[in-house]
């Protein structure tokens, strides 16, 4: 309920996430908490999705502590840093590589199948109940070769033909959000840059219950039929991860694609793409690599490495032909800037710069330096982007904490999940 509360903006709880569909980052009115909030919070969406929420809100044994009731209203200014799940390569200190329950439930609940620490264990467990036959499952038949299991080779298979199935796995995010009263931005920080992806959403923009913009790496081409519900897909989270990082209102995503596809890669395209809608906006300028958009008094950039347009018969989906793209994104408000014109003005005149996968940006006399794979720096100085379970004003709190403490606004919280004590103050 803390992470709903404090990564949601004004209730709207899309931000960047492991799982998200589609719908769900397009529109607030389509999010997976909507009825949460409305029950929660107070606020009031046009969506009217049911789902499973329906078991908390019926729920008479919980009660939703009075500092998160304060949180989830909070219209302050905040950076909140928080650490999420694990890598694959932490399970095993973790006590969670096996074929125990509990280690299988972590292994496919992080929807690690195929990855070189698991795919023993994988194959184990599917032959061990006959699931060849699951739709999600069949595929490692063709790897059931018994000499191969009896070689201990599996392992290495995964390693050197690294499957498209490897990226499947939601691991370890650090995530930075900043939320104004006016828009929140988030970002997974260098979440596994170049590598394969599902469903995982790595930066977003929310300005409104209508109102967002990301980007993606398309997995697959948009069919006669639309984008579908594939996963990953058109829209639906990433053919390759990129490089994305933020601070405060500017994000800075690098995508460096490669020539070849993977194994089992369904496709490689050589392009990337923004959700910028026109209709939605109260204004649009598209000029050459520059994207603005004005929605009220919230001023939006997207600056481009190569050339934009929206796809032809779109008002939504704006291209970025290239294996090497950028996107630079900055947000800004009418108090802080003046006029739209005056926004755009000052975003062209900041100096851009980009070569061998190194991305410079300068804003507010501020230089943002980013490296593919490598360091972000702000003004020269590395930044860390590794955070505890979470480092905000409500609270810091360490990874694989035994006591959580959130306080605000007069109000407490403290959680002792090892001695199951749970006490609000006052």
């Amino acid at each position: 309920m803390f992470d709903i509360a404090s990564q949601s903006f004004r209730g709207n709880f899309i931000t960047t996430s492991g799982r998200l569909y589609e719908n769900h980052k397009k529109s607030g009115n389509n999010a997976s908490t909507i009825k949460i909030s409305e029950h929660v919070w107070g606020y009031k969406f046009d969506g009217d999705r049911f789902g499973m929420e329906l078991n908390f809100i019926y729920a008479n044994n919980y009660r939703v502590p009075q500092v998160i009731r304060e949180i989830g209203l909070d219209p302050s200014t905040v950076i909140i840093k928080a650490s999420n799940g694990l890598d694959v390569k932490e399970l095993k200190k973790e006590g969670l590589i096996g074929l125990q329950d509990k280690q299988i439930m972590m292994q496919w609940g992080m929807e690690a199948f195929t990855n070189p620490e698991v795919i023993n264990n994988s194959i184990s467990i599917i032959e061990k109940y006959n699931m060849f036959k699951n739709e999600f499952l069949n595929e490692f038949k063709s790897v059931n070769i018994t000499l191969l299991k009896k070689l201990g080779l599996l392992p290495l298979i995964s390693r050197v033909l690294n499957p498209q199935t490897n990226g499947v796995a939601l691991q370890r995010a650090n995530t930075y959000t900043y939320k104004t009263d006016k828009y929140s931005l988030s970002t997974a920080q260098k979440y596994h840059p170049g590598e394969f992806a599902d469903q995982q959403h790595i930066w977003q923009a929310t300005l409104g219950k209508e109102l967002s913009i990301f980007t993606t790496h398309p997995a697959t081409p948009l069919t006669q039929e639309g984008a579908k519900s594939i996963s990953p897909g058109y829209w639906v989270g990433s053919g390759r991860l990129p490089h994305s990082v933020q601070d405060k209102n500017v994000n800075m995503t690098l995508y460096v694609l490669p020539a070849r596809r993977g194994f089992m890669e369904k496709a490689l395209l050589q392009f990337t793409h923004a959700y910028f809608p026109r209709e939605i906006f109260h204004e649009v300028v598209i000029d050459n690599n520059y994207a603005f958009g004005r929605y009220g008094d919230v001023y939006v950039a997207l600056i481009a490495k190569n050339p934009l347009k929206y796809r032809e018969g779109s008002t939504d989906d704006l291209i970025q032909e290239g294996r090497e793209t950028y996107w630079i994104c900055e947000i800004s408000t009418k108090d802080d800037e003046g006029s739209f014109e005056s926004f755009i003005r000052r975003i062209k005149s900041n100096a851009v710069y980009y070569r061998n996968k190194k991305l410079q940006y300068t804003t507010n006399n501020i230089l943002y330096q980013l490296e593919f794979g490598k360091d972000f720096c702000i003004n020269g100085q590395k930044v860390e982007t590794e955070y505890p379970r979470l480092d905000s004003p409500y609270g810091i709190v360490q990874r694989k904490p035994e006591i959580i403490e959130l306080e605000f606004n007069g109000k407490k919280l403290y959680l002792d999940f090892y001695n199951m004590i749970r006490q609000e103050l006052p």
